[in-house]
């Protein structure tokens, strides 16, 4: 019998619910695009609006028994590090603590529930150190369970 660990699905989910959750706020998987003058939007005065950057990390096993079936149905959870990004740091954090808020506890699709994790680093900093900074993140870490799924035999 085979399996898979990939986390694709729970990824997916992830992204989807935020995107959901935060139809005025674009949702940015895997970091910034080259070009992303297209992505940030502005306000009137030329200063951006809030966007969220997610970095999803691979599954990782936890605790120290192990199966006696096959090695991946080890108990495993992943990560996603969620960065908002905006024009000051008060809405910054606002927008982090909103999106905390609301991802602990989230099912994922085909896995576990999302749960706090060691945090980056979780207050607001500037991101563009300039003659006066323009852009602050604030960033929190979640993690999530990954369940092994067999896979489909090939004929």
């Amino acid at each position: 019998m085979s399996y898979t660990i990939n986390p694709q699905p729970q990824q997916d989910s992830i992204e989807a619910y935020l995107k959901e959750k935060y139809p005025h706020i674009p949702v940015l998987p895997d970091g910034l695009p080259d070009d992303d003058s297209t992505t940030i939007r502005r306000y009137k005065n030329g200063e951006i609006m809030p966007f969220i950057l997610l970095w999803f990390g691979m599954p990782k096993r936890t605790g120290k028994g192990s199966s006696f079936g096959n090695y991946k149905l080890d108990s495993r959870k992943a990560s996603v590090d969620v960065v908002v990004v905006a024009r000051n740091a008060r809405e910054a954090r606002e927008v982090i603590n909103d999106v905390s808020d609301q991802l602990i506890g989230f099912k994922t699709d085909g896995g576990g529930r999302v749960t706090e994790s060691d945090a980056l680093w979780g207050q607001a900093r500037t991101i563009d150190i300039q003659n006066r900074p323009s852009r602050w993140a604030a960033t929190n870490r979640f993690d999530f369970g990954i369940s092994a799924r067999k896979t489909t035999p090939e004929p």
